[in-house]
């Protein structure tokens, strides 16, 4: 391999990514680069522009730049580095906006040092979030605390 992911560019490209889609667009980026490689015998700078809209396309070319002889494989080292990331699954109510997915990824970041985002949502969640986290859940639902509080003893009679 080329050594091309150090940590500090392994955890830039998973903060660019933040979500397991971006990580499955990048993913089928590298498909297709391969793809290209060998049905053209090269990759035009042409063809990888056609993916500068997305936010991991100025670190993609930048490896391809700095990769010498062997693109290929620094991009394989890159995906694989994709691959085995953590993947924190996260079940809304709702259909979560850019902002707070930036929120929830430096929050889950510094916990798990590099990671994937996948959101889910989840209509019968009526306030909160689940949280699932290598092999660990967290369900800060609503509903959950109501009911662990109502199962407190005397519980209805602090209520009254």
């Amino acid at each position: 391999m080329t050594n091309v992911i150090t940590p500090a560019l392994r955890l830039q490209l998973l903060t660019t990514l933040g979500t397991t889609n971006a990580a499955y667009t990048f993913l089928d980026f590298v498909d297709a680069y391969k793809k290209e490689m060998y049905t053209r015998e090269g990759v035009s700078d042409a063809w990888i522009g056609t993916y500068r809209d997305y936010a991991w396309y100025p670190l993609v070319k930048t490896i391809l730049h700095t990769s010498g002889a062997a693109p290929q494989k620094a991009l394989d080292e890159v995906a694989e580095a994709v691959r085995a990331a953590s993947k924190i699954i996260i079940k809304l109510p709702f259909e979560p906006s850019e902002a707070l997915i930036r929120k929830l990824y430096q929050m889950f970041e510094s916990v798990a040092g590099g990671c994937l985002l996948e959101f889910d949502v989840d209509k019968n969640i009526s306030g909160g979030a689940r949280v699932f986290l290598n092999g660990k859940y967290l369900d800060s639902t609503v509903a959950t605390r109501v009911q662990s509080y109502l199962n407190e003893p005397n519980a209805i009679d602090r209520l009254l």
